[in-house]
């Protein structure tokens, strides 16, 4: 069993990894539209990060989906992957990187402004870290801000 010191410096790392990633996505995509289409761009990002997840799960031993799990599966994964990152792909085709990360960091936002109309509650620092993190995007990229103004 892993210390709660041991696991809350793996999260941390995570974490970490995680904003780094999709923080340079942005500006990845806008450089590799320059050179392929955009689509095939996203297709071959999705190949690779989906081949190390599949091998994670092989070296780990970690059980399959079963049945009717892969129909849930692969509905999420047109929206997500072939629809959301897709076009967010193609979009930083004819938009800034920095506009586009902003839109993209709104959506996490929109989630909670739709859950709080269904009624449901969320934990303050969840909402507060959300805040925090969209207002980081906005900081990072203040020059784009303005672009939203312009049609």
């Amino acid at each position: 069993m892993l210390s709660s010191k041991t696991s809350k410096q793996k999260a941390l790392l995570a974490l970490a990894w995680v904003c780094f990633f999709w923080g340079t996505t942005w500006i990845g995509s806008k450089v590799g539209v320059k050179y392929m289409p955009a689509l095939q761009l996203c297709a071959i990002r999705q190949l690779l990060g989906g081949s190390v997840y599949v091998l994670y799960f092989i070296i780990t031993k970690h059980p399959w989906p079963k049945g009717k799990q892969w129909g849930i599966i692969i509905v999420l994964s047109f929206l997500n992957f072939m629809l959301a990152n897709g076009l967010s792909t193609w979009g930083v085709h004819y938009i800034s990187s920095g506009l586009g990360a902003i839109i993209g960091a709104i959506f996490p936002l929109w989630i909670v402004i739709v859950a709080l109309f269904d009624g449901d509650r969320m934990p303050q620092k969840a909402v507060l870290g959300m805040v925090l993190g969209f207002g980081g995007v906005c900081i990072i990229f203040y020059d784009h801000l303005k672009r939203f103004l312009d049609p």
